[in-house]
């Protein structure tokens, strides 16, 4: 759930990521109460210091909690609108968090992956070869046969990732399927949220991820994979400074980030 503004008490958080030691003396300055990494209570937020797979790693290991991504000083240049000190302001200002529902996908053993961003169906174990799959919807036959390197079933969140590096295009509702390399046909197609997809593996095997989830499962010929859309949700602040397109210029060049 959103939290509650304005803040009355220090306000128990977990930083997470590689450079989190950086942020904590920052944090001195705001109502803030920073968690051990190894403490048992239960943060009221989840502040992701890194870049997006932090953010993803963090809702895995916190799922529900409301995040605050903020780009590390190390590795993340940052325009001079997005500063640390900027985006800790605006947070303690109000602004009001996205909400995302998460992708369910469930293997033909049972085996559940929840992914923010998306899902991929790959290619494993035959780096020649694409896979073949059939595409249901909601029970009814969607695509009788896609010949590609990897489906790609993306979130809104997602949609500025994997999805948009095959399609070159984004989308804002729904559930975005890309193809990799298809044989023929368009490359992507947008379904209602409320779709129920099945994947059939015509040719394999295949391999199914959820982001960098280190926790995958197989596809063998003939499985199937059941797609949806969680009821579960990522609540996030601060999104629209995480994803600014400034400051992604400045990490495409390359530049140093600037001095603190």
């Amino acid at each position: 759930m959103p939290l509650s503004f304005p803040i009355q008490e220090p306000l128990p958080v977990q930083v997470v990521g590689r450079f989190r030691e950086e942020l904590l003396p920052l944090l001195q300055e705001f109502p803030f109460r920073p968690l051990p990494p190894t403490s048992r209570e239960t943060p009221a937020l989840v502040i992701s210091y890194g870049g997006d797979g932090t953010l993803l790693a963090a809702e895995r290991d916190f799922p529900g909690i409301p995040k605050l991504p903020l780009r590390d000083r190390s590795h993340n240049p940052r325009c001079p609108r997005h500063q640390e000190r900027d985006c800790l302001l605006d947070f303690l200002k109000g602004a009001p968090p996205e909400c995302f529902r998460k992708l369910e996908g469930i293997g033909p053993d049972g085996q559940r992956l929840l992914a923010l961003n998306d899902l991929v169906v790959a290619r494993h174990l035959h780096p020649q070869g694409a896979i073949r799959i059939r595409l249901r919807q909601n029970g009814a036959l969607l695509l009788p046969q896609v010949i590609a390197d990897a489906l790609v079933v993306a979130t809104p969140y997602g949609a500025t990732g994997y999805f948009k590096s095959i399609t070159r295009g984004t989308f804002q509702q729904g559930i975005g399927l890309a193809f990799s390399n298809p044989v023929e046909g368009e490359s992507f197609v947008i379904l209602p949220g409320e779709a129920r997809l099945e994947v059939e593996l015509l040719r394999g095997p295949a391999l199914v991820q959820a982001g960098n989830n280190p926790q995958s499962f197989s596809l063998q010929e003939g499985e199937r994979l059941q797609v949806r859309l969680s009821p579960e949700t990522a609540v996030l602040y601060g999104l629209k400074a995480f994803r600014c397109r400034e400051c992604h210029r400045l990490r495409q060049d390359g530049n140093p980030p600037p001095e603190a």
